[in-house]
């Protein structure tokens, strides 16, 4: 072996090693990105901490970390990752934001657009409510005014999924569910991850109905 082809053979395993450690020092430097600390994520100097339940993504990124507790962390499609990611365990998605990042609400969303679905009916229902005027009436019932507290389950007759989507959050969703006391002809508005309730008009079930 000449002395050239000798020192391409010491350069090429050099440059082998190197790349790997690299690569190995990435992947562990990766897996160890997030860290769980009193249901919060820690990256470096940012803290995120979990919204509420009825907070979900639409479509999920490229992963982008792992917790020390091996849960995957994900970038959430149409949102910068510096002020929301996704966790996923277990099949189980969990949305968080930045400290910096508002506390997100119903009232505070924007919705343009609202799905209500109707799994008790025959096949399932789906209706897509997009009109202005319509998703304005709706909300407007969304006030401290009309906070009550959330009826007994004997009293309702009927429960319904409400998904309220926004152009100024386009990945993400809030989940509602209006609740119908067929009994008194009372319709509500339930957010279970804080169970605020409010009660509204008619608008919703005259939707679906």
């Amino acid at each position: 072996m000449s002395k050239k082809v000798y020192v391409w053979l010491v350069l090429a395993a050099i440059i082998l090693v190197t790349t790997g450690s690299v690569l190995y020092f990435s992947n562990h430097d990766r897996s160890l990105k997030y860290f769980v600390i009193d249901e919060g994520l820690y990256q470096g100097d940012k803290r995120y901490i979990r919204q509420t339940n009825n907070l979900a993504a639409i479509n999920l990124g490229k992963q982008i970390g792992v917790t020390d507790e091996k849960q995957q962390v994900y970038e959430i499609t149409g949102l910068d990752s510096d002020s929301w990611i996704c966790s996923r365990t277990d099949g189980i998605e969990s949305v968080f934001r930045e400290t910096k990042t508002p506390y997100l609400i119903p009232e505070k969303f924007k919705a343009n657009k609202l799905l209500i679905k109707d799994e008790g009916a025959l096949g399932g229902k789906q209706v897509i409510i997009s009109q202005k005027d319509i998703i304005e009436r709706i909300l407007s019932d969304m006030k401290d005014e009309n906070l009550v507290k959330t009826p007994d389950t004997e009293q309702i007759s009927s429960i319904k999924q409400v998904n309220l989507y926004s152009e100024d959050y386009p990945g993400i969703y809030f989940i509602l569910y209006l609740l119908h006391d067929e009994s008194n002809g009372y319709c509500f508005l339930l957010e279970s991850g804080t169970q605020t309730t409010w009660k509204i008009g008619h608008e919703l079930m005259k939707q679906i109905m």
